[in-house]
């Protein structure tokens, strides 16, 4: 981290991805030029490279969010990212809502453009996916009468890409289950 910051390579426009080897002087650095860290928890898990300090990390105020780097992992899907992000941790448990957070607005704001997505918010480009956790075998039949917190650690374990129902990019709708399976995928405009 020294050499990054010596040679100004450490600012809001920089991300330093895995971030497993950092001590406290590092995140120090990162947290103080305004850089950013992509925890990328399937490729450290799948490489036992290493743990990142997720509690540490995130109580020092460095900005971060979940990657997946798949050049090193075997995981695109941010659900499986989620899922590894809580079983790497030896010692900690980690939130649902906090694996959401990191995997959507805190990751905005990691890349400073937490302004324009992250969150379903007017004026925000609408970037999101529409869920059905009951499509997937495994899940209570009544999923969406539970408390909020069941519904999110439901989404976070047992989520995989058989619940996503739609899927929308800038507001364009760029995936649909429906149509996929009555085979009309040329009624999705991809070209906007």
């Amino acid at each position: 981290m020294d050499m990054y910051d010596r040679f100004g390579l450490a600012g809001q426009r920089s991300v330093f991805a895995h971030a497993i080897h950092l001590d406290d002087g590092d995140l120090d650095c990162i947290k103080h030029r305004g850089a950013a860290l992509a925890h990328c928890p399937s490729s450290n898990f799948f490489l036992k490279s290493g743990v990142f300090a997720y509690n540490r990390v995130r109580q020092c105020g460095c900005l971060f969010g979940l990657g997946s780097d798949v050049a090193a992992g075997p995981h695109m899907s941010l659900f499986e990212v989620m899922k590894d992000a809580n079983f790497i941790q030896p010692d900690d448990w980690i939130e649902p809502r906090e694996l959401i957070y990191r995997s959507t607005l805190g990751g905005a704001r990691a890349l400073y453009m937490d302004g324009v997505v992250g969150s379903l918010e007017v004026g925000k480009e609408a970037d999101f996916v529409v869920l059905d956790p009951s499509a997937k075998t495994g899940v209570v039949d009544d999923i969406l009468d539970q408390p909020t917190d069941e519904i999110l650690s439901c989404l976070v374990f047992l989520g995989d890409d058989r619940i996503v129902e739609r899927t929308y990019v800038r507001g364009r709708l760029i995936f649909s289950k429906a149509l996929q399976e009555t085979g009309n995928l040329a009624s999705v405009n991809l070209a906007g």
